[in-house]
């Protein structure tokens, strides 16, 4: 048998080889049982598994990643394992700097590994072809996927990496914007969908389409009645149930325990306490 042809039938090997263990990838991923997915967590734990062989390669990795990320849907130990093999498979292919930069889309996240030291696309499959067909194979039966992409200083290792939808939302009522878009920045990437209303006319608007499952109620509000709110809310049918926190200024939580309040926040609020005061009440605790 020629070189040509050992080289073709170990080529082809090589390839089958490939196959199957995106096979097998694709079969776990889909009979794993989903649940949500801190990808910040994914990340920590794949940046320290990573690090003693970065150091042994001499690749510094530089991490740019969003105060919070939305988690993922699926199984932990999988997307642990997709994030592993891009930083490993990005620092074999990478010179001395590896960059990480994540971003957040609507629907996802963007992960960008790079530059790679490579002269072209193929190559930089080639080199990592195992590692890219089994985390493109958990990727996309969870609806991500991964690619090669031409930067404009090189070439990049990129995923993307489908967000789980919002499964609560909390409503807050309080007339401050800026205290809104505080409360809003304390949950996000935790998979709750955030509404706002600032008066009466816009809770009675938000309320209109569809019950939150947790409401965050200041009762210290210019032109209105936080209390007599806070009354309404635990009167009306739709709404009685509803588990609210106060979060205001004042400190009287006898009275708004005895009128249906399920906590008590005074305002300034730290976000441990914001987050986990909501976590509480969605979950009955």
């Amino acid at each position: 048998m020629s070189s040509e042809s050992r080289a073709a039938e170990g080529s082809a090997s090589h390839h089958e080889d490939s196959a199957l263990a995106a096979q097998e990838a694709s079969r776990l991923a889909r009979q794993a049982q989903r649940q949500s997915v801190d990808l910040m967590g994914v990340l920590d734990d794949a940046l320290s598994a990573a690090q003693a062989l970065a150091e042994q390669s001499g690749v510094a990795i530089h991490v740019n990643r969003p105060r919070a990320l939305p988690p993922a849907h699926g199984d932990p130990a999988l997307f642990h394992q997709v994030v592993l093999s891009l930083l490993t498979a990005s620092i074999g292919q990478a010179s001395n700097d590896l960059s990480l930069v994540i971003t957040r889309q609507r629907q996802h996240t963007l992960w960008q590994f790079g530059p790679l030291d490579v002269v072209s696309a193929d190559s930089l499959a080639e080199g990592m072809a195992s590692e890219l067909d089994v985390c493109r194979a958990l990727l996309d039966a969870y609806g991500g996927s991964v690619e090669v992409v031409d930067g404009e200083d090189g070439f990049y290792l990129t995923a993307s990496i489908l967000s789980a939808q919002p499964t609560s939302s909390v409503l807050i009522i309080d007339d401050s914007a800026a205290t809104i878009d505080l409360y809003s920045r304390y949950l996000d990437g935790r998979g709750i969908a955030v509404r706002a209303a600032r008066n009466r006319e816009e809770v009675d608007s938000e309320l209109a389409k569809g019950p939150p499952d947790a409401i965050l109620l200041d009762v210290l509000m210019p032109g209105e009645n936080g209390w007599e709110l806070l009354q309404r809310l635990k009167t009306l049918p739709e709404t009685r149930e509803i588990p609210v926190t106060i979060c205001s200024v004042l400190s009287q939580p006898s009275l708004a325990l005895s009128l249906g309040a399920v906590r008590v926040l005074q305002k300034p609020i730290a976000e441990r306490d914001l987050v986990g005061a909501v976590q509480g009440a969605l979950t009955g605790k």
